[in-house]
């Protein structure tokens, strides 16, 4: 047992494990594990959110891609969007299906919100249009409000570029300018978030989407009259 003569030391020592203790978190940061990166892009209950996003769905298939430096650059260099490093590892897009047929795909994202880390699912089509998206974890004022109104039907049908413009807007958007101030800032969020999402899905699961595609058409082609 040691015994210290006073509190100098055993301040010096809680000081120097406060340090230590930051350290550990900074490079779990900076290096995170497998088993973190698992937890990246998941949907927390895939049946009811699916369904509610794709009502028509019947079924689905979860398609893990490992995101990484290469496709960091990729994201900076087509789209002007970025992969922040802590974010490398697995993520999970999931394809949805009404019985063969392909509807889309959806992808969780995280983003920053002003109290802390956002879950949002982006629902989108074969050609990565945005059909609807829901916020799966997290709080902002004004978020129950928008989701509610007439904002994620503006947003349906808009692609990348399209999105992108309106994020370069930012709360001047045409989408948020009769929007109540909370409303709209949670909008402009939402419209920061949309474009990297839609991108993040392009660069990651370029074959994936190839071969969702290519069964729609097969699908379409055998429905057609000979």
């Amino acid at each position: 047992m040691i015994f210290y003569r006073s509190g100098a030391n055993l301040h010096g020592i809680i000081r120097t494990m406060r340090w230590v203790f930051l350290c550990l978190i900074l490079l779990g940061m900076a290096f995170p594990s497998n088993g973190g990166a698992q937890a990246f892009c998941a949907l927390r209950d895939p049946h009811t959110a699916i369904v509610e996003l794709f009502p028509q769905a019947t079924s689905h298939r979860s398609m893990v891609r490992r995101l990484g430096p290469g496709e960091q650059r990729e994201l900076r260099r087509r789209f002007s969007e970025d992969l922040p490093n802590y974010e490398f590892g697995e993520h999970t897009v999931y394809a949805v299906f009404r019985d063969r047929e392909p509807l889309g795909v959806v992808h969780v994202r995280s983003e920053k919100g002003t109290w802390g880390l956002l879950e949002i699912a982006w629902a989108l089509d074969l050609d990565l249009r945005l059909r609807a998206f829901r916020l799966q974890r997290g709080y902002e004022a004004g978020a129950s409000d928008l989701l509610a109104g007439p904002f994620p039907d503006r947003l349906a049908g808009l692609g990348l570029e399209q999105l992108s413009r309106e994020k370069a807007l930012g709360l001047d958007s045409a989408l948020l300018v009769d929007l109540p101030e909370e409303q709209k800032v949670f909008g402009a969020a939402l419209l920061q978030a949309a474009p990297r999402a839609i991108a993040a899905t392009r660069v990651g699961w370029q074959s994936d989407l190839a071969e969702l595609r290519a069964l729609a058409q097969s699908d379409a082609g055998q429905g057609e009259p000979g």
